[in-house]
């Protein structure tokens, strides 16, 4: 399964300033693709502008309350920093419509974790545990850590590589400890800092793992996030074919990549070669014949390779171009 958490963690890279307009958008087209869990609100969490952190542009809880209605089969949660929020804010999360609550701690928080996991089984609200800064917690820490998390009802337990610091030999130890210790099913919230996001929460899934995180573009702090559009490629390719990645990549594009302020991810039209497997040298044959036929550029290159991905001729291209133009021409009347 995947979670998105753009409009959540990928708010640290435009100050969550994103629009109840936005939000709307953003949630009901993910919501279309067919992603399964999807995560508003603060990056810091529930309560974060009122403990001096900064407050988003919209209220944290009309934003669970416009990504609900957006919704229709996705699943709408938000974030809980352990010794910034309170229990009154899940509370009210719960009230606007949330249906999962993921609660953030370090590993020196243990024991602030019981009252509040409590607290949400009497409410009813689904329950994952982010052990942030996973990559700094040592083995024996770590066992000790999901052996007591094991008593715990939750829905899930993540690892977290909060400074995209992890290879996959890292890692496998990890998930070696949580798999032989927490009963609980597992997943990745994984950084970008070392280009490894993407291919780290493929690897995990094939490993084993239940749920991987990503946002659109790789929108996020610092080198931003394992990016939705490319995880959900790349599970539809390994692990069979559930997500609308067309609807993404368009997403991403239109609505996200004009929020950032600096660029992240990969650019939408290396991610279309990359999925293609078309080479960049043959983009000028492609810019030829949409030049010439009315269609899109990534409809081209995609439809193309499914012919012919190594040498397409401007012939074939052009073939291939008439024959959208005159499916979408046909679609139109």
């Amino acid at each position: 399964m995947i979670l998105d958490c753009t409009v959540r963690d990928g708010g640290y890279a435009n100050n969550f300033q994103f629009s109840l307009m936005e939000i709307t958008k953003i949630t009901k087209t993910l919501n279309d693709a067919s992603i399964d869990l999807i995560e508003v609100g603060h990056g810091l969490g529930l309560g974060a502008g009122n403990a001096g952190h900064g407050y988003c542009f919209e209220d944290e809880y009309e934003q669970i309350k416009v990504a609900k209605s957006a919704s229709k089969k996705s699943l709408i949660g938000t974030f809980f920093v352990c010794g910034i929020g309170r229990i009154e804010n899940i509370k009210k999360a719960k009230k606007f419509g949330a249906d999962f609550i993921r609660i953030g701690f370090e590993i020196h928080q243990l024991n602030k974790l019981k009252k509040i996991i409590n607290y949400c089984k009497k409410i009813n609200i689904k329950i994952c545990l982010n052990l942030m800064k996973t990559h700094t917690v040592g083995a024996n820490d770590l066992k000790k850590a999901t052996q007591l998390l094991s008593k715990y009802h939750i829905e899930y337990f993540y690892i977290v590589d909060s400074s995209g610091s992890m290879t996959t030999f890292d890692l496998s130890k990890v998930i070696e400890i949580v798999k032989s210790n927490c009963k609980h099913k597992i997943g990745l919230h994984c950084h970008n800092n070392l280009g490894l996001a993407n291919s780290n929460s493929l690897w995990f899934m094939k490993s084993g793992g239940d749920i991987i995180d990503g946002t659109l573009g790789s929108m996020g702090r610092s080198a931003g996030n394992a990016q939705t559009e490319i995880i959900s490629y790349l599970y539809n390719k390994e692990l069979g074919k559930k997500y609308n990645i067309q609807k993404l990549i368009d997403l991403s594009d239109k609505i996200i990549s004009p929020l950032m302020i600096k660029k992240q991810g990969i650019e939408k039209i290396d991610m279309l070669l990359g999925m293609s497997g078309i080479h960049s040298s043959l983009l000028k044959l492609f810019r030829k014949a949409i030049n010439v036929h009315n269609t899109s550029l990534e409809d081209l290159i995609l439809e193309t390779a499914k012919i012919n991905n190594r040498n397409p001729s401007l012939e074939l291209i052009n073939s291939v171009a008439k024959e959208i133009s005159r499916f979408q021409n046909s679609k139109v009347r």
